[in-house]
């Protein structure tokens, strides 16, 4: 029987928010907090929902990252997800991820982060991934985003475009915020929660 399961990342099979933590790896955490301190007139505005959860994402990016190559960032990100990101997923959560592989299921990693620091660990349990895109030209990041974030109902858009999921008997869906209603609507199960 044809299957796919569809998880969200930060703080569904993860402990911690990835995009936080990697901006500590790649900056320690002297340098986040003083950056952090620098922008927070724009987090302000993000926490009193004046500005969306996009434009403030992009900022913080666009803040420590833009001019950066795009190998660096890959070589970085690469190094955060074999190195850093196992510390952070839920024993619990790979124990479910395993479970629908040994199933035989496709199994989708669907999530506002950047693929950039999580593919690496995707990529090496068998795991496919729809995510946030960094935009480059001539191999500089731009401080934008190649396609909208991939958030709330751009999640919907994402799976449905890669994914015809008429030809899935069954679709389970793993969230743990109100933005992943969008994606566990398409699923015949779906699990609102953590695996903490």
């Amino acid at each position: 029987m044809k299957q796919i399961a569809f998880f969200d990342l930060d703080h569904t099979i993860t402990s911690k928010d990835t995009f936080i933590e990697f901006l500590k790896f790649t900056h320690g955490k002297w340098r986040f907090f003083l950056n952090f301190a620098l922008l927070s007139p724009m987090l302000i505005l993000y926490k009193a929902k004046i500005i969306p959860n996009w434009k403030a994402k992009l900022t913080v990016l666009s803040f420590f990252y833009r001019g950066w190559s795009k190998d660096r960032l890959q070589k970085l990100g690469d190094r955060f997800a074999m190195e850093r990101l196992p510390a952070i997923v839920y024993e619990s959560a790979l124990a479910r991820i395993n479970w629908h592989l040994e199933q035989g299921h496709k199994v989708v990693i669907v999530t506002a982060s950047v693929e950039i620091w999580f593919q690496a660990w995707c990529l090496a349990l068998g795991l496919e991934f729809l995510s946030t895109e960094l935009a480059f030209s001539d191999g500089l990041f731009t401080g934008a985003f190649e396609r909208p974030n991939c958030y709330g109902q751009e999640k919907v858009k994402r799976i449905r475009e890669k994914y015809d999921l008429s030809l899935f008997e069954k679709v389970y869906a793993y969230g743990d915020s109100p933005a992943d209603q969008f994606m566990m609507s398409l699923a015949h199960e779906s699990f609102f929660c953590s695996f903490s």
